[in-house]
């Protein structure tokens, strides 16, 4: 049974659009249908993608089992370093989060050995691989691939392919809960804003960066306004452009030339692109400071602790249920295996801060001396003693109830 999720489709309101914007822009306002080649165009959203894809893409990727690192699996390596003969993972994460964040979906196909069934590599699929038409057949779905537009794949034919074997990373706002629905899906009216405005800026300083001229004459017949027309054709070609800014302006004869007085302050020109900017960024979470954009009612630590918590926190949960729902079996999860980020290199704080802070956690038995030394990157104390949990000495050592025995091995220290 073959099904599309995308099938209905809503009615067109059919008006008369500025060819030139959509050209430029490739965004269609009366119907929020904004081309994905062409969102990029517009500064704030590449600017967006742009972050989102740093961040999430320099957070490494790592096994555990209870709670401690396992760099013995079978998957470490390719989570951690080289996922394909191809690209490292960094280059593989940023790929999948541009294409999720721009499409709304991004995907990763699980290479696995004939033989053993074992993973052997994760390969980028691009979204335009992916068809929006896929197959459900007893109980699993089954997606369509078109290797044809794939640059890093020379197989000229189409795949079907077990979901199971095909790594989905979705937006959280999707369509029937299996395609994800992009941001800018939201942002067509405020983006056709944003277009408008820019190209009112692009015509504005084309022209000298002045407020259009009026030219003002008397005719007394059709043949009189011909020549004026032609004056005024002439004048503008040769007295517009950034390459004529400055030099003197010769009138036409027999005509007053006067400006417009409309300026960008009156027209809101500014304003709006700011507006704009701002409504891009809250579609993306991002705080106003990494758009470049200031906001006075939130410092700049409140803003980024909102960031990390409620915008890359959600993504990296996005990424971890994909994660272990189709790398880990259902025994290495009941034996304590989990895929998870190592989140704390997005804490941004200088080296004293961040010593205070895992010296807290040393002394309060929530890490190992071992542990803070090696999130610091320095070398670990080569003594069991030091991957021990401590506190003070009035509770004891929390692996062992017994005090004799925590006092033996302070003398033999």
């Amino acid at each position: 049974m073959e099904f599309n999720f995308f099938k209905r489709k809503e009615k067109e309101t059919k008006r008369k659009l500025d060819e030139s914007i959509v050209a430029n822009y490739g965004i269609n306002f009366y119907t929020n249908d904004i081309k994905s080649d062409a969102v990029d165009k517009i500064s704030a959203v590449s600017t967006a993608h742009k972050i989102l894809t740093e961040n999430i893409s320099r957070i490494p990727i790592i096994i555990k089992k209870d709670g401690e690192i396992v760099k013995e699996h079978p998957l470490y390596y390719l989570l951690r370093y080289s996922p394909n003969n191809i690209m490292n993972i960094n280059s593989l994460v940023s790929a999948v989060e541009y294409d999720r964040n721009k499409t709304g979906n991004g995907f990763i196909k699980l290479n696995t050995n004939k033989v053993s069934g074992d993973i052997i590599a994760l390969e980028y699929v691009p979204a335009k691989c992916v068809s929006k038409k896929v197959k459900y057949i007893n109980g699993h779905v089954y997606y369509q691939l078109d290797h044809t537009k794939n640059t890093f794949n020379n197989k000229k034919t189409t795949e079907t392919i077990n979901g199971n074997n095909l790594l989905h990373f979705k937006q959280p706002l999707t369509i029937n809960g299996f395609w994800g629905i992009p941001p800018t899906s939201g942002l067509a009216h405020n983006l056709s804003i944003f277009a408008r405005a820019l190209n009112t800026l692009d015509n504005y300083y084309e022209h000298n960066a002045h407020s259009p001229l009026i030219i003002t004459s008397k005719v007394q017949s059709q043949a009189m306004l011909d020549q004026v027309k032609e004056e005024a054709e002439k004048f503008a070609e040769n007295n517009s452009g950034a390459q004529n800014a400055g030099k003197m302006i010769v009138a036409p004869p027999n005509v007053e030339i006067s400006p417009n007085d409309i300026s960008m302050i009156d027209a809101q020109i500014i304003e709006t692109l700011a507006f704009n900017r701002d409504e891009i960024a809250s579609a993306y979470g991002i705080p106003n400071y990494m758009m470049n954009n200031s906001d006075s009612s939130q410092s700049i630590e409140q803003q980024s602790l909102q960031f990390r918590n409620f915008t890359i926190s959600p993504i990296l949960s996005i990424y971890r249920n994909e994660l272990n729902y189709k790398l880990l079996t259902k025994k290495e999860i009941s034996e304590g295996y989990s895929i998870d980020f190592d989140s704390d290199v997005l804490i941004d704080s200088d080296l004293v801060s961040k010593t205070r802070a895992y010296q807290i956690q040393a002394t309060n038995g929530l890490a190992t001396h071992n542990e803070v030394i090696e999130k610091l990157g320095n070398k670990k104390i080569n003594h069991s003693n030091a991957d021990k949990h401590r506190i003070q000495k009035q509770y004891g050592m929390i692996e062992s109830d017994m005090i004799e025995e925590d006092k033996k091995e302070s003398k033999d220290e």
